[in-house]
Order: C-alpha cells, then structure tokens, then sequence
C-alpha cells in the first residue's frame, strides 16, 4: 500500500495523504470483516462459526481503533509505508484464515480476496500491487494445501485464473496511474516556474521577488543578519529599442539577465521588476559586500552582449528602522535615481537617507 507521493510536497501535505491512504486502508478491512459477519449470520449451521466470529470482531475491533489512530501512524514517516504493505498482507492472510474456517478453498469468502489487489491498485505502486496479488494466489494455494475443501481441482484453478486476471489489471491500473501521476507533477513543476520565472530572462519575476524578499526581510529581523539589495537599470534602454529594434532590445535583456543569473551567489536572487529593471536580493551582505558584488557585475561588461550596454545601479541595505519591502525597494531606487541624475553607468549606495555615487570600473 506504499501510495505514490507528489514530488516536493510539503510534510503537511504528505501527512495528509498518508492519512486518507491508510484510512482507506483500514476502512477495507472494516469492510472485509463486515462482510464475513454478514455471512457468518446468514449460514449460522457452518464450520467453526465460533472461531470466525471472534475473529472478525478481532479483526473490526482493531481495524476500528487503528483508523481513530489514523493520524497518529500517518506522521510516522520512516515507517508508514512499510505498516501500510504489511497491514494489508495481514487482512490477506485473515480472508484466508476465515475461508480455511468455513471449509478450505471451496467457501465464497475467498472471493474477498479481490479487495486488497483493487485498493492497491488505486492506492499503491506496481511493485506493491504486484506484491498484494502475489499473496493473494499465495493464500489461496495454502488454503487449498490445507485441506477440507468442497472444491473441484478446475474450480480452485478458476479462482486462481481470476485472481491472476484481477492482479494484472490491478498491476497495470497502477502503472497507468503511476504515468499519470508523473505528468501531472510535470505540469505542476512548469505552471509553477511559469507562475514565479519571467520568460524572457529567465530572472525572478516582480511577485516572486517581493514574496521572497518579504521573507529575507523576516528572517534578517529574527536572527539579526545584515540584508542588501542592488536595483539594476539598462541605460539609454530606449535608443536601443528606437535604433536597433525590439527583437535586440528583448536579446539584450535576456543576455543581462543570464548575466546577473550567472555572476550571482548561490544565495542571491536576481529578478527583473520592469521593462528594463532588475533586481538582486543579496541576503546576509552588508552594503559594502553589495558593493563588491556590483563590481563584479560591471567587470561582466560588456561581454558578448548583442550591443553596447551600460548599467546603473542602486544600493541599499536594511534598515532596522524600517525593515519593509517597500522601504527597501524605495532606499535602492533613491540610489538608482541619483546615478542617473549624475550621468548613468555607475552605483549609488543609499546610506541613512543619503545617496552616495561610487564609479567603479
């Protein structure tokens, strides 16, 4: 019954599907154990009656406190999968033991056999399935070998011949299911990189920047680390849109974002906030150590860009005073502002409300 699991769901979402996954589990054998009953009462004059009552009031008592403990098994997570497989393998082996009761391999109760391989059908991977009808055929080769039974050898191979058929189906369902599964998580991954990447750049977009800035901005305040931003803004970006064309203004903004992407720390986020805007969210840096990071992206110029560029940018680190996405972006902005009112292709760091321009080559 090990169930398949979305790639990179949260632990809270995983507990959630281990316990609709076992609950449903524990429901089947509830299920099993009713069923037995209800046959037990409806052919009171069978074999061992005594013995298979209270083995299906064991059966439902404890399938009954273990789905109230449901939650409890489902945040077990070294060891869930392997209860669940081997849960199910026992209520298997609790069919077997009533139909053994009621007279060997000749009894219906046989038939309840089929619930456990279509649950994990629906429920679990090839493998388990495949394990699940295993032990199916298993149990009613043991049943058989025990003796006592009121059926034909042509009838046990049909019931083997059934099971065979209901495991392969089973089998295949969940391989089926399994493809499916895998594609859906594909389209997961690409809605959710197409919902937080711009396409042209392949940079942060606006809303992913702000959520994930808004968090390094939580987590600076709580544990006291220093934060900078850089606001980075092509110069003249226009004249090369008016000169060259749109389709080489898009290649210069995707060559700047590689750029930016490619001169980066693994732990720097760099996104693009407007036409020809980008930003670098730089945690634990001081603005001086923004600083050197802007060096480094000046010294990237002008590479191969599809035509001559300059940048200005805008620095500007937390302040405790006013730790918000807003003031930051506002402080970085102010320091933008005044390297483009000083000339553009330079970097103005924002100090306690105060613009200071560094050129640096």
């Amino acid at each position: 019954m090990a169930g398949l699991i979305p790639a990179g769901a949260s632990g809270r979402a995983r507990w959630g599907f281990w316990l609709i996954h076992l609950r449903t589990g524990f429901a089947v054998v509830v299920l099993e154990a009713l069923a037995i009953m209800v046959y037990l009462l409806a052919t009171p004059h069978g074999p061992h009656r005594d013995a298979q009552w209270i083995m299906s009031l064991a059966t439902l008592v404890v399938a009954v406190v273990l789905m109230t403990n449901a939650p409890g098994w489902a945040a077990r997570r070294w060891w869930r999968a392997l209860f669940a497989f081997v849960w199910t393998i026992l209520a298997i082996g609790a069919i077997a033991a009533a139909a053994a009761l009621d007279g060997g391999v000749g009894s219906p109760l046989l038939a309840l056999l089929v619930l456990p391989v279509v649950f994990a059908a629906l429920a679990a991977g090839p493998q388990v399935t495949a394990a699940c009808g295993l032990a199916s055929l298993i149990a009613v080769l043991v049943v058989d070998a025990a003796g006592g039974g009121r059926a034909s050898q042509a009838d046990v191979f049909m019931r083997l011949a059934a099971l065979v058929g209901v495991s392969l189906l089973a089998v295949a369902s969940s391989r089926n299911r399994r493809r499916l599964e895998r594609h859906e998580r594909r389209l997961a991954r690409q809605l959710a990189e197409q919902a937080t990447v711009d396409a042209l750049t392949g940079c942060w977009n606006r809303r992913a920047v702000h959520e994930r800035l808004r968090h390094e901005i939580h987590r600076a305040v709580r544990y006291n680390r220093p934060l900078s931003i850089a606001m980075i803004d092509l110069d003249r970006f226009k004249e090369v849109n008016d000169v060259h064309g749109h389709l080489t203004g898009d290649a210069l903004l995707a060559w700047v974002g590689a750029m930016l992407r490619s001169v980066a720390r693994a732990s720097d986020i760099v996104g693009r906030i407007g036409g020809d805007e980008f930003v670098v969210v730089m945690p634990d840096t001081s603005p001086a150590g923004a600083l050197h990071q802007a060096v480094r992206v000046r010294r990237a110029l002008p590479g191969d860009a599809p035509t001559p560029v300059t940048l200005s940018i805008g620095i500007a680190g937390l302040d405790d005073d006013e730790p918000t996405v807003q003031a930051l972006l506002r402080a970085a902005d102010a320091g933008l502002y005044e390297v483009k009112r000083s000339g553009r292709d330079g970097v103005g760091v924002q100090e306690k409300q105060r613009s200071v321009i560094r050129r640096v080559g």
